[in-house]
């Protein structure tokens, strides 16, 4: 096969006018060239060749929905980082050489399932008050729905949960609250007394006061969560999981705090945080991300924000991660159990809405890395 040929053969992919011989083969070129250590990249062709490849598969997968404007350009954009990647890096020995030795289709998609499982409709989240009362979030209408001592609770028009401070200097005795998001809930947003916003994730809480009294604000996480802090110089704001401490001034920051992770990941967006555990300590400025374990173990310096704040935007978004790290984020979002028969090496890439329903995830895992899945309701096997 020479030069034009592949050439030709990368449109009609990009199109959707391959034979599924064509694409399977396509599809291990791909895995096949991204692995070679050899070939030298410029900075984000790799990646967005990748996110080609997906797009494409996910039509595939949904061909009754109508192709966007926005899609299409997606398409022009990603075929012609393939063209560029074909004519910069020069490597049609190397495309040759593999297309005339596979010649063979690849592996078909293996997943079996009983059913399918949608990405969540609605807000599960309780709010446990002080007195023990439950106010599940979904029940509820718009308005206020509690009240306690000195605030008042809102559910607006948007689903925000907003607490509303008043008669602060009256304050004698401090409400605890715990806003319980569980899996399979759609993620929840609360404006705190102070005004400061946090957006709590699929199977995560937050402990916080009803109003904040004395000299500092300080607030409890496990699991995931974004806040925007509101600025009060003369009161610094205080999250805490375990023995760890990130006090802030005024900023924005992911914690990735969940039980089933290995570290802590406190990642900063603007302003300065100051993450501690025990005698250890580090000042975090925009764009890094600190993991914590037995204490700072690493600050990352430039993380990929949006790959972060993925659960946020509405999407899954991993660049060559682990198996095990996209299984986490999908038994949470999902509400699943995973199973895993034998380990899986492989690196995964995934970025897709987070309303694709499960069996379209599973799909594109499969075509675009080496695992097969099989799904029993809510249980997912996962082997190689």
């Amino acid at each position: 096969m020479n030069t034009f040929q592949i050439k030709d053969l990368l449109r009609r992919y990009q199109n959707g006018e391959v034979s599924q011989a064509e694409k399977d083969l396509v599809e291990r070129w791909y895995a096949h060239l991204e692995n070679r250590e050899d070939l030298q990249w410029v900075e984000g062709e790799k990646e967005e060749l990748k996110r080609g490849v997906e797009l494409f598969l996910l039509q595939q997968i949904n061909q009754e929905q109508p192709t966007t404007r926005n899609n299409r350009i997606g398409r022009i954009k990603h075929w012609r980082v393939a063209a560029s990647i074909i004519l910069v890096l020069g490597a049609a020995t190397c495309y040759w050489a593999f297309f005339s030795k596979n010649k063979t289709p690849s592996k078909q998609v293996y997943y079996a399932a009983k059913t399918d499982i949608e990405a969540p409709q609605s807000n599960h989240a309780i709010i446990t008050l002080a007195n023990g009362k439950q106010v599940l979030l979904d029940s509820v209408g718009t308005g206020q729905i509690a009240s306690q001592v000195n605030v008042r609770i809102i559910k607006n028009s948007l689903g925000t949960i907003v607490y509303e401070a008043q008669n602060e200097a009256d304050i004698k005795t401090v409400s605890e609250n715990v806003l319980s998001n569980p899996k399979g809930s759609k993620v929840v947003f609360i404006t705190l007394s102070d005004g400061t916003k946090v957006w709590l994730n699929a199977g995560s809480s937050l402990t916080y006061p009803a109003i904040f009294a004395g000299n500092e604000r300080r607030v409890a996480i496990n699991g995931e969560a974004y806040f925007e802090i509101a600025k009060d110089v003369n009161k610094p704001f205080f999250v805490s999981k375990g023995n760890v401490d990130i006090k802030v001034l005024g900023t924005s920051f992911n914690v990735n705090a969940y039980e089933d992770e290995t570290t802590m990941n406190v990642t900063l967006l603007e302003g300065a945080v100051h993450v501690s555990k025990g005698s250890a300590g580090v000042l975090l400025k925009p764009g890094q991300q600190a993991l914590v374990g037995d204490g700072i173990d690493k600050v990352f310096n430039n993380v990929n924000l949006n790959e972060v704040m993925a659960w946020k935007n509405g999407r899954f978004s991993f660049a060559g991660v682990d198996i095990g790290v996209i299984m986490r984020q999908l038994a949470r979002w999902y509400d699943l159990d995973v199973v895993y028969n034998n380990n899986v090496t492989e690196k995964f890439y995934l970025n897709i809405d987070r309303n694709t329903s499960l069996i379209n995830v599973i799909k594109i895992l499969e075509a675009t890395g080496g695992a097969h899945f099989n799904l029993n309701e809510k249980k997912v096997t996962v082997t190689p």
